[in-house]
């Protein structure tokens, strides 16, 4: 046996070290839990120190270090000053959680208190330092201290800071209602709106995916794109234009149309070339009376051309044209002097026969140079000089219209222009003589 604790040998050591550890354990279990003293004066609300009882219970628990403590009481006499001194386990963190010790005053003059510690291994400590602020949860009835209350309604009972039943003020924020708040219909713009007050609002609206209507929609404004929608004014506006153009087309009534069966209208050009350059070769031209420019025109086409300038009368006083018989209007052409004109009037029959009519007030002499083309003949209306009623040349004839022509002899092969005078009697209107 005395082997076993010889420190010569090794396992006489090793015995040794374990006998050492079996008695540390063993203290450790024979030693109880570290205590707190809870020391303090108790005093009545007058100001005096209380006298009485203070009862101390608790339920069974382990404390923080793993000290078990039995279910208990402890009475404690307040002493002649009011001052109170126990010394209790810390429970606090202890397990299971939420332990507390219950504590009860009776004092002489018969009221009763309870209230509830959680005492910190600290120790000393005072009864308001372990004073639970909230009843532990393993109480029926969860209260709170007043002081745990004020504390945490400082800040809501702000009374800038709550909302209040009654008058006008403003939430910031987002506010999300699990239901539908009531509201009253609104009266004001900024106020809440009712279901039923946008619902009554839009059955009013015409919806733009279309909707029927049961009252007048006024439009104020003449539509100006081909998709605006029309008022009455602009459509009966438009059957009276259109109307009015179907009656003048009708009766022919101001009619004056661009091109009508292939004629050109000289006034709706910006002049009368224009005219002759649209109308190209299949065309011609018309220039009615009114037609209000004096420029002139060039045909190198030899297209159809009627004049009524002359006199406002609709006669057609020109037709210049490449076919036979054309009567062509020498006043028309250009030139230094009326002869020339009526030469350039002859040389743009381009060979086909045809008539140069020479008006009255285009001046000039008798024709004597250049010759005229054999194709042209001179219908003279200016009664100047040439041949008299009587075949006198170089005489004049103020009733008189004459024809000069050109004709060639096969006998001799010379060439000769011959004048045919009619003369009309003013009187009479008829033929009175020729020659």
């Amino acid at each position: 046996m005395m082997r076993l604790f010889d420190f010569n040998r090794p396992s006489g050591r090793f015995f040794c070290l374990l006998f050492a550890i079996l008695i540390a354990v063993t203290i450790a279990h024979a030693t109880g839990p570290g205590l707190t003293t809870v020391s303090d004066v108790v005093y009545r609300a007058n100001g005096q120190t209380a006298s009485g009882t203070v009862i101390v219970s608790w339920r069974s628990f382990t404390t923080r270090d793993g000290k078990a403590v039995g279910a208990g009481e402890l009475s404690i006499l307040l002493a002649a000053d009011g001052s109170l001194s126990a010394a209790l386990a810390p429970n606090e963190g202890a397990s299971p959680s939420g332990v507390y010790y219950k504590v009860v005053y009776k004092l002489a003059d018969g009221t009763t208190s309870t209230e509830y510690w959680v005492v910190p291994a600290a120790s000393p400590t005072t009864i308001a330092a372990i004073r639970a602020q909230v009843v532990p949860s393993q109480v029926a009835a969860q209260l709170v201290s007043r002081q745990t209350l004020d504390s945490a309604l400082a800040v809501k009972l702000d009374d800038s800071l709550a909302v209040h039943r009654a008058g006008d003020e403003s939430i910031a924020g987002l506010k999300t209602f699990a239901a539908s708040p009531a509201l009253p219909e609104p009266t004001a713009a900024t106020s809440a709106t009712t279901k039923n007050y946008v619902d009554t609002a839009a059955a009013t609206l015409v919806r733009k995916g279309g909707d029927s209507m049961t009252g007048q929609l006024d439009l104020a404004l003449t539509p100006s794109a081909p998709t605006n929608a029309a008022n009455k004014a602009y459509v009966d506006g438009q059957i009276s234009n259109f109307s009015g153009n179907i009656n003048s087309r009708l009766s022919r009534l101001n009619d004056t149309p661009v091109v009508l069966a292939g004629a050109r209208y000289a006034t709706l050009f910006g002049s009368i070339q224009a005219a002759v350059t649209d109308a190209g070769t299949a065309g011609s031209l018309v220039i009615p009376s009114d037609y209000p420019g004096a420029d002139t025109y060039t045909n190198p086409n030899g297209i159809a051309v009627a004049d009524m300038r002359n006199g406002g009368s609709y006669q057609i006083n020109t037709v210049i044209a490449k076919q036979d018989n054309s009567i062509l209007n020498a006043s028309q052409f250009t030139g230094a002097s009326p002869e020339e004109k009526i030469y350039n009037a002859c040389a743009s029959l381009n060979g086909a026969k045809g008539t140069v009519r020479v008006s009255s007030d285009m001046g000039g002499s008798y024709w004597t140079s250049p010759p005229l083309p054999e194709n042209c003949t001179l219908m003279d209306h200016r009664g100047v000089t040439g041949p008299n009623e009587w075949g006198q040349e170089g005489q004049s004839f103020t009733h008189s219209i004459m024809f000069r022509g050109k004709s060639i002899s096969t006998l001799n092969v010379s060439e000769s222009q011959q004048a045919l005078q009619v003369h009309f009697d003013s009187a009479s209107g008829g033929l009175n003589q020729g020659g």
